[in-house]
């Protein structure tokens, strides 16, 4: 038989052993449908997940925002990013585009806080392929020097 029951701040564990208060559904003692985990102190105090959940892990779509305020909100798949997401860093950068095994792999556009861009292919967090928007850019300033010199 299936126990299905809704809590509030309940401690539970991660896969890896971490600590943390869950606020959603339990269903045999696991999270599953829609969740908030909240971490206890150490390195993840303040980080926090609210989405979805299936058998005990991150599934489906949900935002997982860490203490430094950088952000994650889209796809999940077996407590992992996985899928189509964006990934928005404190310093202003943001990664919209394709995951695989919690890294960016994929099809994606890179935008830096000072307005560049690239797209392209990222692997296992590297990008591998794509054009640089800088390149546009300076192409641009380019174009305007030589025409002033006319």
């Amino acid at each position: 038989m299936k126990l299905k029951t809704i809590v509030e701040n309940h401690p539970l564990k991660s896969k890896k052993g971490n600590k943390y208060l869950y606020t959603g559904t339990l269903l045999n003692g696991k999270p599953q449908s829609i969740g908030i985990q909240v971490f206890q102190g150490g390195e993840f105090d303040t980080q926090r997940y609210e989405g979805e959940w299936e058998n005990g892990v991150k599934q489906g779509k949900g935002v997982y925002i860490w203490s430094d305020d950088e952000y994650y909100e889209g796809e999940w798949r077996n407590d992992e990013r996985d899928g189509q997401g964006i990934y928005t860093w404190s310093d202003g950068r943001r990664y919209q585009g394709e995951w695989k095994d919690d890294m960016m792999h994929g099809q994606g556009v890179m935008t830096y806080a000072d307005g560049g861009i690239r797209k392209g292919r990222w692997k296992k967090n590297q990008e591998v392929g794509g054009w640089d928007g800088w390149y546009i850019i300076l192409l641009i300033i380019a174009v305007l020097w030589l025409i002033e010199q006319a």
